[in-house]
């Protein structure tokens, strides 16, 4: 479970990120400035609620391959 939050705390680093994008795109909103306000609105909730449960983003180990 911590590796799949770690996921999702990953693709919301920041406000512009994955993460954010993908809320307004999902609700299909279209106006620009309300937009912007969605975006820092689920970043910073997702941000809050990783933090108080002690999330950190997860980034996958790279393979040596011989």
């Amino acid at each position: 479970m911590q590796e799949g939050l770690g996921k999702i705390k990953a693709k919301f680093d920041a406000v512009n990120s994955v993460g954010p994008n993908f809320i307004v795109d999902f609700l299909e909103i279209s106006d620009s400035e309300e937009r912007e306000i969605i975006k820092r609105e689920a970043f910073e909730l997702v941000t809050l609620l990783m933090d108080e449960i002690g999330i950190t983003p997860f980034a996958e180990s790279k393979k040596k391959t011989n």
